[in-house]
């Protein structure tokens, strides 16, 4: 759990990279509402992508894994 003062300092951290932007939400004097930046949004689509490239990779792998199974296995008479 992170205390006020330490999630504060992540928070200013966060704005210095220019990763998050912040405001006081209406009413409430110690509330803050995020919002992220444009490059914080773009640093987690190319991660995205990258995961998904990945991920269409393993499963490519895993097909050509299968197709040799199967084809093996009919070649030694026993079809699955």
């Amino acid at each position: 759990m992170l205390s006020a003062p330490t999630l504060s300092r992540v928070v200013i951290a966060l704005e210095r990279q220019g990763l998050v932007t912040s405001e006081l939400a209406p009413g409430h004097a110690r509330l803050k509402v995020l919002h992220p930046t444009k490059r914080a949004l773009d640093i987690l689509t190319a991660r995205a992508e990258e995961a998904f490239d990945d991920f269409a990779k393993i499963m490519v792998s895993l097909d050509e894994r299968l197709a040799n199974i199967t084809e093996k296995s009919i070649e030694d008479g026993h079809p699955l």
